[in-house]
């Protein structure tokens, strides 16, 4: 039986956002469901992270770039990641992306207001450490990212247990670039 997977997705971004990410679950042989309660495993991005202190203790975890950053707030990290939002046009990607993936950004922003506003509340109180304690976790840190620190010792020593997944890349390459994701994934399995 195939393994269910739900995404919680993070700030400014949805289902649309994550279509090829959800495709490429389906062709390596996953369901993708709505529901977390019914899932083995979820997929926690970004900000998505904020809603998986609650999920069960069998429930695997895997976590892309979740918002933790001790020493660094949630408004510094924002202004780091606007600004490295130029990236996408320095590495080459075609412009039909930028645009295509600010659009769905603006969308995000204007249709999910209240929980884009219960995210930034509670950016600087999430405890990424209560999420991470005696659970099957992937770790996915991106080499880009804006959100999760690179010195992830004090939390590899909270669950030793937790793998560490560093790919290259930028803070949403998960939603354009799924392969290595699927591959941390499977590593659950």
């Amino acid at each position: 039986m195939a393994a269910k997977v739900a995404i919680k997705y993070g700030i400014f971004t949805g289902k649309h956002v994550g279509k090829k990410f959800r495709r490429a679950l389906v062709a390596h042989g996953y369901t993708p469901v709505d529901d977390i309660s019914a899932a083995d495993i979820i997929i926690g991005h970004s900000a998505g992270c904020f809603w998986l202190e609650r999920t069960k203790p069998n429930q695997k975890l895997v976590l892309i770039d979740p918002p933790y950053w001790p020493g660094k707030t949630a408004k510094q990290r924002a202004k780091s990641r606007t600004n490295s939002h130029l990236h996408y046009r320095k590495n080459g990607f075609p412009l039909h992306y930028w645009i295509r993936r600010t659009w769905w950004g603006l969308y995000y922003a204007v249709i999910d207001v209240p929980r884009n506003r219960k995210i930034v509340r509670y950016a600087d109180s999430f405890d990424l450490k209560q999420v991470i304690e005696g659970r099957s976790v992937v770790l996915i840190r991106n080499q880009n990212d804006d959100w999760l620190t690179s010195n992830l010792k004090d939390l590899a020593a909270i669950n030793p247990a937790m793998k560490i997944v560093h790919i290259p890349g930028d803070h949403d390459d998960c939603w354009f670039n799924p392969k290595p994701y699927i591959k941390a994934i499977n590593e659950l399995t």
